[in-house]
């Protein structure tokens, strides 16, 4: 009845999952009938046995004797749970309880004051009551009732049988009659116990869940057909009831099996469908990347090819004309006259006119080879930056192409040995079913005798069931088509074999610590374990192998204790063939019990893996020390730029300030006065000697005036070149602050976002092993604890006793499915505090520009060219206010000579 009930609740819960309300499947449909089956069969099952059909009808009575020295101490348990331990005095209750299905009823002293009383048992619910034996006690000296010590020496004589030395003593349900219990005072008539093929079916339709195979069916009705046939057996509504319901329970297997192999099928198929969506890497944004980057380092290099051809042209044209003479002027022979005095003059002047046009071009020269060498730097500046891009966008496009090529071929693997796992399961599966169906065929055949009046009929249709070959049948039944393994995809690396050494600063490459992939179908302690459970409740097929659930070992572990107790204790005999078919359990022990520390292992190395992956997250942040040296890097570049505009700027004032003194001292040169008309010879030598020195005087002043000149144009030109030069540099650094900026946030982002899920997936794996640990433990012992009984059978009859008593105390070891934790490594810190102000931001401008010793080139450079014009206006107004008159003065004559280089004179 309390399966039924559970069995009504199961049935709820799946309606009530359903995506259509009220929808009964098959399945439902199939477990209502035959709880329905039961239901009706529970009380011919009781009646069979000579009992009553009462919920909680098996009942247990233990009561303290009511002689002297009855009392003591005591310890219950029953069916493995402790239910009462204490001190109990003279003629009191210990336990009384009721249970739906036999109990397991334990007891033992525990001290040296022994107790005695009687343990009782009721079949009816407590209507009656015989006492219980003790097949693990020993003889006592009293006539009647049990007694047990905590030591060796003490209880013999308050018992008939004794529990000595604080071991567990097992009480069994006596044979159920109809006596009434030695307590009871009204005789109770006896009944007529029941045929035993009787007892034995209506056992098997009883106990629909343990029933052992349908061939032990087969041969069960096989025996009542011949009995009837014989005459050794008669037929009643009971038998005929129990044989419908024993039939009813063979299709119901055989419908069980089907669904069973189409869920085989189905499972073979989704195999398949997992090996071909097994998916490739898709690299189409990283190829794209890297195709860009590549373009663009390949076009900044052939300009500078270009630029380093124009630049070596230039040079070579400056050096060219540098290499050009011209002759002085030779000088006056002594007492040249006035006209060889005023030739030389001439030539003096008009190679003056020439050197200055020669001076210039050469100057011109100088100018265009600096200008073509600071342009080819900056291009291989830039170009050697682009080149840094483009190999950063290839190890990005390796690692994908690589990882992605790494994931397809281990999902092709993992998937590959699962389908090969499932179909091993399914070929024994269809052994297994074969044999079955087999016999739930032969019986449904057999079923038909029973329903035949004449003899003759029934024994024609018996022989005519034993001859049937239902090979083909059932064949064509089970029939499965194995799909072939769908074509790997050809995922090729061949493409990134040789990369640059950036590409594996730390000196390792490729993915390593991945998870390991188990794929299972029937693991009791995983996530497929639910799967399936949900799956046995909706269509109450298990596709799992019957003798590796957990409950199943449970109740082997329980029987064959029973079993073998009973076989010590003289109160059965097992022969050969039975011995042989016992002891074959431990070939399927020793497979469970590998299996048990192989998913063990599996766990453990999943938890190793899951902590190996955080290794996978360090990856996203080891480029960043690399691209932080590039910023660091650039913004040097751009803070030298700019010291050396300062330093050109200060230059440019010191010659441009001596060419403005030199154009200043012209004024003081006067010529010399023309002699009036009829002067003397002695007149005309003195105002030609005062003319010579004059032209000597204006010549040299004109000579300085050139070079001040030139080196003033020079050094505003090297200045306008600096600062342009310097704008781009600062260019440069904005936009790969703004790159970094980009490229440590979101690594930072990928990085948090990887270790948490690594975080999840460490939890996720620890949880379930350590859950599924404590599941194999269970199992684990069970299976032990069945090899032992098992063995006390292989023991001499003298030492199967002791032997016995040793796997009943036998504490079995499970340490070796311990799982040890891992925790996870501790994160490395990603900071991007350094980039929280960027840009265009008025304290990262203060940080960066503003504050610097360059801001203020000279005194006469109130604003770099670069700066925003709000800031811009800002210093300018701030330097203004804060310069004295007299610079204020000077700035102006820079800022006009700036415009117009011609001298005051002109």
């Amino acid at each position: 009845r309390a399966r039924l009930q559970q069995l009504a609740t199961d049935l709820s819960v799946t309606a009530g999952t359903r995506d259509s309300p009220g929808q009964v499947t098959p399945a439902m449909l199939c477990a209502a009938m035959r709880a329905v089956a039961l239901v009706a069969l529970l009380p011919v099952y009781a009646a069979a046995v000579g009992g009553t059909s009462k919920v909680n009808s098996f009942c247990v009575r233990i009561m303290t004797g009511n002689k002297e020295k009855s009392a003591g101490d005591l310890e219950v348990d029953i069916d493995g749970v402790n239910v009462q331990s204490g001190h109990f005095e003279t003629g009191t209750q210990v336990v009384q309880k009721c249970y739906d299905k036999l109990p397991i009823v334990k007891f033992k002293g525990t001290s040296d004051d022994a107790w005695a009383g009687h343990a009782d048992f009721s079949f009816d619910g407590g209507d009656t009551y015989d006492a219980m034996p003790c097949p693990d006690c020993t003889g006592g000296l009293a006539s009647s009732g049990i007694a047990a010590s905590g030591s060796s020496g003490d209880g013999e004589e308050h018992g008939k049988e004794v529990c000595l030395s604080g071991t567990m003593c097992t009480l069994e349900a006596p044979t159920p009659t109809a006596s009434t219990a030695a307590s009871s005072t009204e005789p109770v008539a006896a009944t007529t116990p029941a045929p035993p093929t009787l007892k034995a079916i209506a056992a098997l339709v009883a106990t629909p869940n343990e029933s052992p195979p349908l061939q032990n069916t087969l041969a069960l009705l096989t025996n009542l057909a011949t009995g009837v046939i014989d005459g050794t057996e008669q037929l009643s509504q009971d038998y005929m009831d129990l044989i419908e319901a024993l039939t009813q329970q063979a299709r119901t297997r055989m419908v069980e099996l089907i669904v069973q192999h189409e869920n085989y099928k189905t499972l073979i198929n989704t195999a398949r469908d997992m090996i071909a969506d097994c998916p490739l890497p898709n690299l189409t944004h990283a190829s794209e990347t890297r195709e860009a980057a590549e373009s663009n380092h390949t076009e900044c290099r052939l300009k500078e090819q270009d630029l380093n051809n124009t630049s070596t042209q230039t040079c070579n044209e400056y050096i060219s004309a540098g290499s050009m003479a011209m002759d002085c002027p030779t000088s006056l022979p002594p007492g040249a006259s006035l006209a060889e005095m005023d030739e030389h003059l001439s030539s003096f002047q008009t190679w003056i006119r020439a050197a200055s046009a020669i001076n210039a071009t050469l100057s011109e020269k100088q100018v265009a080879c600096k200008d073509a060498r600071q342009e080819l730097a900056g291009q291989s500046e830039l170009c050697n930056q682009l080149n840094s891009s483009y190999e950063m966008a290839f190890c990005t496009y390796r690692d994908a192409l690589m990882t992605g090529c790494s994931s397809y071929d281990t999902c092709r693997s993992s998937t590959i040995a699962y389908r090969e796992r499932i179909h091993a399961e399914a070929e024994a599966a269809v052994a297994s079913a074969k044999i079955e169906i087999t016999a739930a065929l032969s019986i449904s055949c057999l079923s038909e005798v029973f329903g035949l009046e004449a003899i003759e009929d029934k024994q024609a249709k018996l022989q005519g069931c034993q001859k049937k070959d239902y090979d083909v049948e059932v064949a064509h039944m089970l029939a499965i088509t194995y799909p072939e393994i769908p074509a790997a995809e050809d995922c090729d690396t061949s493409s990134v074999a040789v990369s640059p050494i950036s590409c594996d600063p730390m000196g390792a490459s490729g993915v390593e610590g991945e998870l390991t992939i188990i794929p299972q179908s029937h693991d009791s302690d995983g996530l497929v374990a639910k799967v399936i459970e949900t799956i046995k409740q909706i269509t109450g097929v298990n596709i799992s192998s019957r003798i590796d659930d957990i409950d199943g070992w449970l109740g082997v572990e329980v029987d064959v204790e029973k079993l073998v107790t009973r076989v010590v204790n003289g109160d059965e005999f097992l022969d050969d063939k039975q011995l042989a078919v016992l002891r074959s359990v431990e070939a399927q022990a020793a497979a469970v019990i590998n299996s048990t520390v192989q998913k063990r292992d599996a766990h453990q190395s999943n938890i190793d893996a899951a902590v190996t992956a955080f290794e996978d997250c360090e990856r996203h942040i080891l480029a960043t020390p690399h691209v932080t040296e590039g910023v660091a890097s650039v913004e040097s570049n751009h803070t030298e730029c700019r010291l050396k505009e300062r330093n050109l700027s200060i230059l440019e004032t010191e010659r441009c300030d001596e060419y403005i003194s030199a154009v200043s001292m012209l004024k003081e040169l006067v010529c010399p006065t023309s002699p009036p008309p009829g002067a003397s010879s002695e007149e005309l030598g003195e105002y030609l000697s005062s003319l010579q020195e004059w032209m000597r005087t204006t010549s040299a002043k004109n000579a300085t005036l050139s070079e001040k000149k030139a080196a003033c144009e020079d050094a505003t030109q090297e200045l306008a070149r600096q600062r342009e030069q310097c704008n781009q540099a600062q260019s440069i650094y904005e936009s790969r602050f703004c790159e970094y900026r980009q490229f440590l946030t979101s690594t930072c982002s990928k990085y948090d976002t990887c270790r948490a899920s690594a975080s999840e997936v460490l939890d996720n794996v620890t949880e379930l092993a350590e859950s599924s640990s404590a599941t194999l433990k269970i199992q684990y012992t069970s299976v032990k604890l069945v090899v032992c009984f098992v063995d006390v059978l292989q023991a001499s009859d003298e030492e199967q006793g002791a032997q016995l008593q040793h796997c009943n105390q036998l504490n079995v070891s499970t340490s070796s499915l311990d799982i040890t934790r891992r925790e996870a490594p501790k994160a490395t810190d990603c900071n991007t505090s350094l980039v929280s102000m960027y840009p265009c931001g008025s304290q990262w401008l203060e940080d960066h520009y503003t504050s610097k010793e360059w801001f203020f080139l000279h005194q006469r450079h109130h604003v770099p060219l670069a700066t925003s014009s709000a800031v811009a206006a800002a210093a300018a107004a701030a330097a203004a206010a804060a310069m004295p008159e007299q610079q204020q003065q000077q700035q102006l004559r820079w800022w006009m000579l700036s415009g117009n280089r011609q001298p005051y004179y002109t």
